[in-house]
């Protein structure tokens, strides 16, 4: 294998399996906290707001959009950054990947605020 097929591996990997990996064990945490809250509602039990809302995770809003489009942008430009010095800037697209995430992010953020 050459350099440009270890390369397209590693971007396939830091930025394909490995986030959907990350989102496939969030969607079960989530689901199993919606059959919890499910099963506390068809028993009757006492629900008051702030249960149901921490349980629903109701509470993740635009500081969440801002912090995951924060943490890519960090990711992103020193990637694309290095890329760029260490090769040609031809090759520096593929780092703009996670730069375009982080402002998808931030404009998700600000469109949740202004909802």
């Amino acid at each position: 294998m050459d350099d440009l097929h270890i390369g397209m591996a590693a971007v396939l990997l830091v930025f394909g399996v490995i986030p959907v990996t990350v989102m496939l064990v969030f969607y079960k945490l989530r689901t199993r906290q919606m059959d919890t809250l499910l099963r506390l509602a068809e028993s009757n039990a006492n629900l008051d707001p702030e249960t149901i809302r921490l349980m629903s995770g109701a509470g993740n809003g635009y500081k969440t959009d801002y912090k995951w489009g924060l943490f890519w942008l960090a990711l992103g430009i020193p990637v694309t950054a290095g890329i760029w010095v260490s090769s040609s800037p031809t090759e520096a697209v593929w780092g703009l990947i996670p730069v375009g995430f982080g402002l998808a992010f931030l404009v998700a953020g600000k469109m949740r605020l202004r909802e």
